[in-house]
């Protein structure tokens, strides 16, 4: 979903779905066979009920906001190890890396953002802080099966 809502292609849509452990069984319901609601009482109780919600992750919610502030800018700064490792930028507006190994990605990455702190959208209450310096070079310590992604505040 991440690099889905990161490149510029097509329309995405980001679909919820239910928990199951047969492949005959369908989605949550009472015990006359109705289906459950997501939402009730106003709230998204469902979600804790055997629905999965991805439409709610925060990183989800975090990439849509990157894919709005992204919109219109061509893909560059293409960088891969050729082995689950790649990083690409958005125009100077923004920057996405991902570490689809089993270690830790300590590296140097070129983009085209503007020097400056940027939030990790990915990274509850912005802990993680990229720095970027004044030729678009950013230092990562990305952990094993994560992803990154940064937005300039203004395009």
């Amino acid at each position: 979903n991440v690099f889905m809502l990161a490149w510029p292609y097509g329309y995405p849509k980001i679909m919820s779905s239910y928990q199951f452990d047969r492949d005959d069984q369908g989605p949550p319901s009472d015990v006359n066979g109705h289906t459950t609601a997501i939402y009730q009482n106003g709230q998204a109780e469902g979600c804790q009920k055997g629905w999965v919600c991805e439409h709610r992750w925060p990183a989800i919610a975090a990439m849509v906001e990157f894919r709005n502030k992204t919109q219109g800018f061509d893909i560059n700064s293409w960088q891969s190890n050729g082995a689950n490792r790649i990083a690409f930028g958005r125009g100077k507006q923004g920057f996405v890396a991902f570490n689809r190994q089993i270690e830790l990605w300590q590296t140097k990455l070129q983009s085209q953002l503007p020097q400056g702190r940027y939030c990790n959208l990915l990274t509850p209450d912005c802990k993680d802080i990229v720095e970027v310096d004044g030729n678009g070079h950013l230092n990562i310590a990305l952990p094993a099966h994560s992803a990154l992604a940064i937005v300039a505040d203004e395009p």
